[in-house]
């Protein structure tokens, strides 16, 4: 799992996603949190919203509000059936197309 948080934390560094305004923003956490499952084969068992906490305590450094609110994103995206399995050539291009939009 080091391996897939390095890599995930070395795409989000290219991005731009490691900047501290994309702390709390629900499209990175969506980002990442799509990333996650993509990586991830059906068979492996780890709690995905946790390794995602761990990924944004290492790139952010949150606070214990923020998490709450970080928890409170990633479920209302899995209760919408946002976060779903994507190649990472696409995760890399949607990426980078929101970021000029901004």
């Amino acid at each position: 799992m080091d391996e897939l948080k390095a890599r995930i934390l070395a795409r989000l560094k290219e991005v731009g996603l490691d900047k501290p305004q994309y702390k709390l923003e629900v499209k990175a956490i969506l980002f990442v949190a799509v990333m996650i499952e993509s990586a991830l084969s059906p068979n492996q068992k780890i709690n995905k919203r946790q390794f995602l906490l761990d990924i944004w305590k290492e790139l952010y450094g949150i606070s214990a509000d923020e998490e709450i609110q970080i928890k409170s994103a990633i479920e209302l995206l899995h209760l919408s059936k946002k976060i779903k399995r994507k190649s990472w050539y696409k995760l890399y291009c949607c990426s980078l197309m929101e970021i000029f939009r901004i």
